[in-house]
């Protein structure tokens, strides 16, 4: 057997995961859902300016707290991972309350499954995103996008071959004629469940234990 046979044969099969928005996207397609939604101009306004009143009151909180202990601790600068991850539980805390707005005023309601997949078409990917995946031996998306079919036809649109089970995202409800209610079945919403998404998945993969690329 020759070495380059040898290497294929015995190296690490790779686990590809990756967002969407603004990874493989060029631009987040949030505003695109609200396009396509029967909610009023006033309505979206509104949902926006609460999250980022939200989000602005909060990272302002942690900037004085930062700037706080770093005047007052002596010991030299180390990675926190407790301090990150309460950062994050917190700015979670933050997204899922303008989830949960969004539902409750049902902002994305009226979105018609054609008109989803017609959309599709303007998102733009970034350059080389088809070869970077099929470089991978297996690839997921993890994405805490509102629409998994919009994910899904974008990714259709742009020639990259894929299964259902591959892209995990939120989910919106519709009703018997296929246009959404403005209900969202959130399965991905914070960097802990991408986290727990990435797990499972790995544990989910066929063959030997795969080193996972995030």
């Amino acid at each position: 057997m020759s070495l380059d046979i040898h290497r294929a044969a015995t190296r690490r099969p790779i686990l590809l995961c990756v967002d969407f928005d603004e990874t493989i996207t060029l631009h987040d397609t949030t505003s695109l859902l609200f396009q396509l939604s029967s909610s009023s101009a006033s309505t979206q306004q509104q949902l926006v300016t609460q999250y980022v009143d939200e989000v602005s009151k909060f990272i302002r909180r942690y900037e004085t707290k930062w700037q706080q202990q770093e005047h007052s601790s002596n010991r030299s600068r180390s990675f926190d991972c407790a301090g990150l991850r309460e950062f994050l539980e917190g700015y979670a805390a933050v997204d899922l309350r303008s989830v949960q707005r969004v539902v409750e005023c049902r902002a994305l309601k009226g979105i018609q499954h054609q008109d989803l997949v017609k959309a599709a078409s303007s998102v733009q990917i970034r350059p080389n995103c088809a070869e970077t995946l099929a470089v991978a031996d297996e690839w997921n998306i993890i994405s805490v996008n509102w629409n998994k079919k919009l994910v899904e036809s974008v990714m259709t649109q742009a020639g990259v071959a894929h299964e259902a089970i591959q892209i995990t995202a939120n989910e919106m409800k519709v009703d018997r004629q296929g246009v959404t209610t403005g209900e969202i079945d959130v399965k991905v919403q914070s960097p802990m469940d991408k986290a727990q998404w990435i797990d499972k998945v790995q544990s989910m993969y066929a063959g030997t234990q795969p080193t996972v690329v995030c």
